[in-house]
């Protein structure tokens, strides 16, 4: 499969990603083994495609956090779930804070999630575009709270902002009606 094709005139290389599942008739069901391959083959994906692997039980224990993850994103924000730290910027030299960096938590019932395992999660599904909006409105209110309280002196407030929400047409319009 690695091996090029040409197709009129234009090379092309495909690849492959394979799950492996393996069971016995009498405890999984053909359904059980398509879907635990499924699950597999999607592990290979996310690690980058054109390979193989094996399904265990920690691959499903991953889809079931994943699929909770993604369901619990949905409704982080209208539960309140979500807060905004932040990251001083300092200056070196003076030690003086010059900014911060807004990082955002999730609280969810069961516990809060690591930032490194929800925001892929909120990228791949699009739920990082209502969350990045959301930041950003934080953003915007501590800054105007910050320039209330110091003035000229405030610190400024820094975001990051997903090449997702970057690809949304309405992205300039949206942070100028929140400004």
């Amino acid at each position: 499969l690695r091996q090029r094709y040409d197709f009129d005139g234009l090379p092309l290389f495909v690849t492959a990603s394979i799950g492996v599942a393996i069971g016995s008739g009498s405890t999984h069901s053909a359904d059980d083994l398509l879907r635990f391959a499924d699950t597999a083959m999607y592990a290979v994906k996310e690690k980058g495609r054109d390979g193989w692997q094996f399904f265990s039980e920690s691959l499903q224990e991953q889809a079931k956090q994943r699929l909770a993850i993604t369901s619990g994103l949905r409704t982080a924000l209208e539960r309140n779930e979500m807060s905004p730290r932040f990251q001083p910027i300092v200056v070196a030299e003076s030690g003086r804070i010059v900014g911060a960096e807004l990082l955002l938590r999730w609280h969810p019932p069961g516990g809060e999630v690591s930032p490194a395992v929800f925001i892929p999660i909120a990228e791949l599904t699009g739920a990082i575009v209502p969350i990045g909006a959301w930041v950003f409105l934080q953003a915007c209110r501590a800054e105007a709270d910050w320039r209330q309280r110091w003035g000229d002196n405030a610190p400024y407030v820094s975001v990051n902002v997903s090449a997702r929400q970057l690809n949304e047409e309405s992205l300039a319009d949206d942070f100028a009606a929140m400004l």
